[in-house]
């Protein structure tokens, strides 16, 4: 908080401005309100004096005051009037109260009980006016114990420092007014200035000791490494071997430093710091110098294993392990005990980080993390969020070669079901018939079309209002993987580029397990908030599993990226965009976070497969369970069921364009895929764009400079 300020909106208008500008630095707009919890204990942290903070913490611990911390805009609003108050009674204080209360050292030394002692190098006479009797006299403040500060000498305490541009020294204007500054730069130096202390010693050497009071929250220690090189070692980081990177270790070779470096006797695989594994080979004897309030500490014949990947950022160039720091007298479990004879419970409310060094600093590591580490429990519920994402698009497609893995895949069931004692018979039938079905099944996402069922089509609520959303900065690696993935997505129909939407919401680039670093989601909670929820049940699992009772023989079918087979409705497709960095992209088939999503999938379904339903067919969205009491039966049902899935020929790809004189309609030629062969054959264009619009419109857009492509976008209303 700006104490400068006169006026208490100042103050915190200020302080919430500089709150969401580093939200919108940082990209989380939405964090006050998905967190504001922490929002708020952040805006308390930023708040000065320390006597205001104290007395706002003290008042939300208060069960009258706990909404408070649900709201940042109610936090606000009862902190005004706080600062308002104070405002007032800062007016009434002395001089050198209002300068403690800015954040400056410019209180001296004091006794109490003697407020007549000389103070500031000047005397009572000169104070009031140089003896003049009827000058007027100053109002004496409290007698008050000043703070000491660690490193700090007492006998160099000076008045107030004059006010003068941390840049280039003039008197003339403060850093914010200087010519030879950006504002950044002008923010970096206050920054710097107030960590020093402002007219607190008059004289301060020109390098902190390691270990001093200003360098104990910082995650890493300076240090001399062999006598030549600097560096800084992290001496909590909880590693069994002490690491060394192997770039430091060419810095100390060119500095001409005889190193005892020895190859382990086996390699080693060791889990990086991003989760790829590391192969060790190397070790190394290093001499640490640390200095401390204390004098020089040296560490010698410390052995580090060779890393040959960086370590993290911010982990500065040795990482020191746990024996090693246990051994220098840091062990946590004996912290811990000594914690707990002095006090059972500890409140550790007022330990906290400021939100310019906390926040940003777990976000930097956050955001390092390319890899994940999948526990045991996680697993299971990875399915469910690789369909919350964008599909991986198979764009260069050899046909061939997938049904060979498909067909590799499918054998593998069927040794599943000789191992879970399928007889010789069902077997034989079972592989004559995935043979011939072979085409109905997907290992990858492709250009096929979506499933031949009503699209869904979204309901706005009366009052609604286009979502927006600004334009975010992205990391390159985002940015780059996003232009790749959105690229993918257009050939495939899956989505298209669109300049015209008035409705945008912002994608997610997420981390994910796997080859693949990212995957991308969208957030469309604005959209649900505003739409009319279809009504739809879903089973109830303990009613339908009475269904099983009887039964012997079962089968599990599942839709390949399931809510990617359903088709958007053209006039709802708009409401889902999404803003990228290189335009709004909007996609035609189905998000699984929409609020329609389930209720339309499972009903979709349920229709599709209405004959079967409870009849050897039980279905969870887009899981299809068949069950039946003998062999031949349940044969016969997954045969009825894949043969329904696969009916027909679907468009491939659209060849050609033509008007018939005969019929007064266009037509497009269009090149079929089926299990048989089929020629290729002139279709009306209008049915075809109530099929396949996405494949029309692609079409159309690629051949737009064809007369006769012009005529027929001009008849379906397709803009160029």
């Amino acid at each position: 908080m700006n104490t400068k300020l006169s006026d208490a909106e100042s103050r915190v208008t200020r302080l919430l401005a500089d709150f969401h500008s580093i939200l919108d630095t940082e990209d989380m707009d939405d964090f006050p309100l998905e967190e504001p919890k922490l929002a708020v204990k952040y805006l308390c942290n930023a708040l000065q004096p320390q006597a205001l903070k104290t007395k706002v913490f003290t008042e939300l611990k208060k069960n009258a005051n706990k909404p408070l911390k649900k709201s940042v805009q109610a936090f606000i609003n009862w902190l005004t009037p706080k600062v308002q108050a104070l405002c007032l009674f800062e007016t009434a204080l002395p001089d050198q109260a209002v300068s403690s209360r800015t954040g400056t050292s410019g209180n001296p030394a004091s006794t109490p009980g003697k407020s007549g002692s000389q103070r500031d190098g000047t005397s009572k006479k000169q104070r009031s006016g140089h003896g003049q009797k009827n000058g007027p006299m100053p109002p004496r403040p409290a007698p008050q114990v000043p703070p000491v500060k660690l490193g700090s000498d007492t006998k160099h305490a000076s008045p107030q420092q004059e006010k003068k541009c941390y840049k280039c020294g003039d008197k003339n204007h403060l850093v914010f007014q200087c010519p030879q500054v950006t504002r950044e730069e002008a923010l970096e130096l206050v920054r710097e200035r107030r960590k020093e202390g402002v007219g607190a010693v008059t004289s301060l050497p020109t390098a902190r000791p390691v270990g001093s009071q200003l360098d104990q929250d910082k995650p890493t220690i300076a240090c001399e490494i062999n006598g030549t090189v600097a560096g800084h070692i992290t001496p909590d980081t909880g590693t069994e071997y002490s690491i060394v990177a192997e770039s430091l270790v060419n810095r100390l070779k060119m500095a001409k430093q005889w190193l005892p470096i020895r190859n382990l006797d086996a390699r080693v695989k060791a889990e990086g710091f991003g989760g790829a594994v590391v192969i060790i080979t190397q070790e190394v004897k290093l001499n640490l110098a640390v200095n401390t309030p204390a004098g020089k500490l040296l560490l010698t014949n410390v052995v580090c294993w060779i890393s040959p990947e960086e370590l993290p950022a911010g982990k500065g160039d040795v990482l020191l392990s746990r024996p090693l720091m246990r051994k220098l007298g840091y062990d946590p479990v004996e912290i811990l005990a000594k914690a707990r004879a002095l006090n059972s419970v500890m409140d550790m409310e007022d330990v906290t980080a400021g939100v310019e060094g906390g926040l940003r600093h777990v976000m930097a590591v956050a955001a390092r993390s390319d890899r994940l580490t999948t526990a045991p429990e996680e697993a299971s519920f990875y399915p469910d969020e690789d369909q919350a994402c964008f599909p991986t698009i198979a764009r260069d497609r050899d046909l061939e070669a997938e049904q060979k893995e498909v067909w590799d895949a499918l054998l593998k069931k069927i040794q599943e079901a000789e191992a879970n004692g399928a007889s010789v018979k069902y077997l034989k039938r079972l592989e004559k018939l995935l043979w011939e079905k072979v085409d109905t099944f997907r290992l990858k996402l492709g250009n096929d079309p979506p499933v031949d069922m009503p699209p869904l089509e979204v309901t706005l609520k009366p009052d609604a209002v286009p979502v927006r959303c600004k334009a975010r900065r992205y990391p390159p690696e985002h940015r780059e993987f996003m232009r790749q993935h959105v690229e993918e997505l257009v050939a495939a129909g899956m989505v298209y580029r669109n300049p015209r939407s008035k409705w945008c919401s912002p994608p997610l680039i997420v981390n994910k397990k796997g080859p693949d670093p990212f995957r991308m989601t969208i957030d469309v909670r604005r959209v649900n908030t505003q739409t009319l929820r279809i009504l739809w049940p879903m089973p109830m699992l303990e009613v339908i599993l009475g269904y099983l009772y009887g039964s012997r023989y079962y089968f599990l079918l599942d839709f390949f990226k399931g809510y990617w087979q359903f088709l958007l409705s053209l006039s709802s497709q708009e409401l889902f965009s999404f803003l990228t960095d290189m335009g709004v992209v909007t996609p035609t088939r189905v998000l699984m976070g929409g609020s329609d999503s389930v209720a339309y999938c499972q009903a979709t379904v349920q229709e599709m497969f209405a004959e079967f339903l409870y009849k050897g067919l039980l279905i969870w969205l887009d899981d299809l369970l068949g069950y039946h009491a003998t062999e031949d039966g349940i044969f016969t049902l997954l045969e009825a069921h894949i043969a329904h899935n696969s009916e027909g020929h679907v468009v491939e790809k659209l060849l050609d364009a033509r008007y018939d004189a005969a019929t007064k309609q266009f037509q497009l030629l269009v090149h079929w895929r089926g299990l048989d062969a089929l020629e290729d054959s002139w279709e009306p264009a209008v049915s075809l764009f109530a099929d396949v619009p996405v494949l029309v419109r692609a079409f159309v857009r690629d051949r737009a400079g064809v007369p006769e492509v012009k005529r027929l976008a001009k008849a379906l209303a397709i803009r160029l």
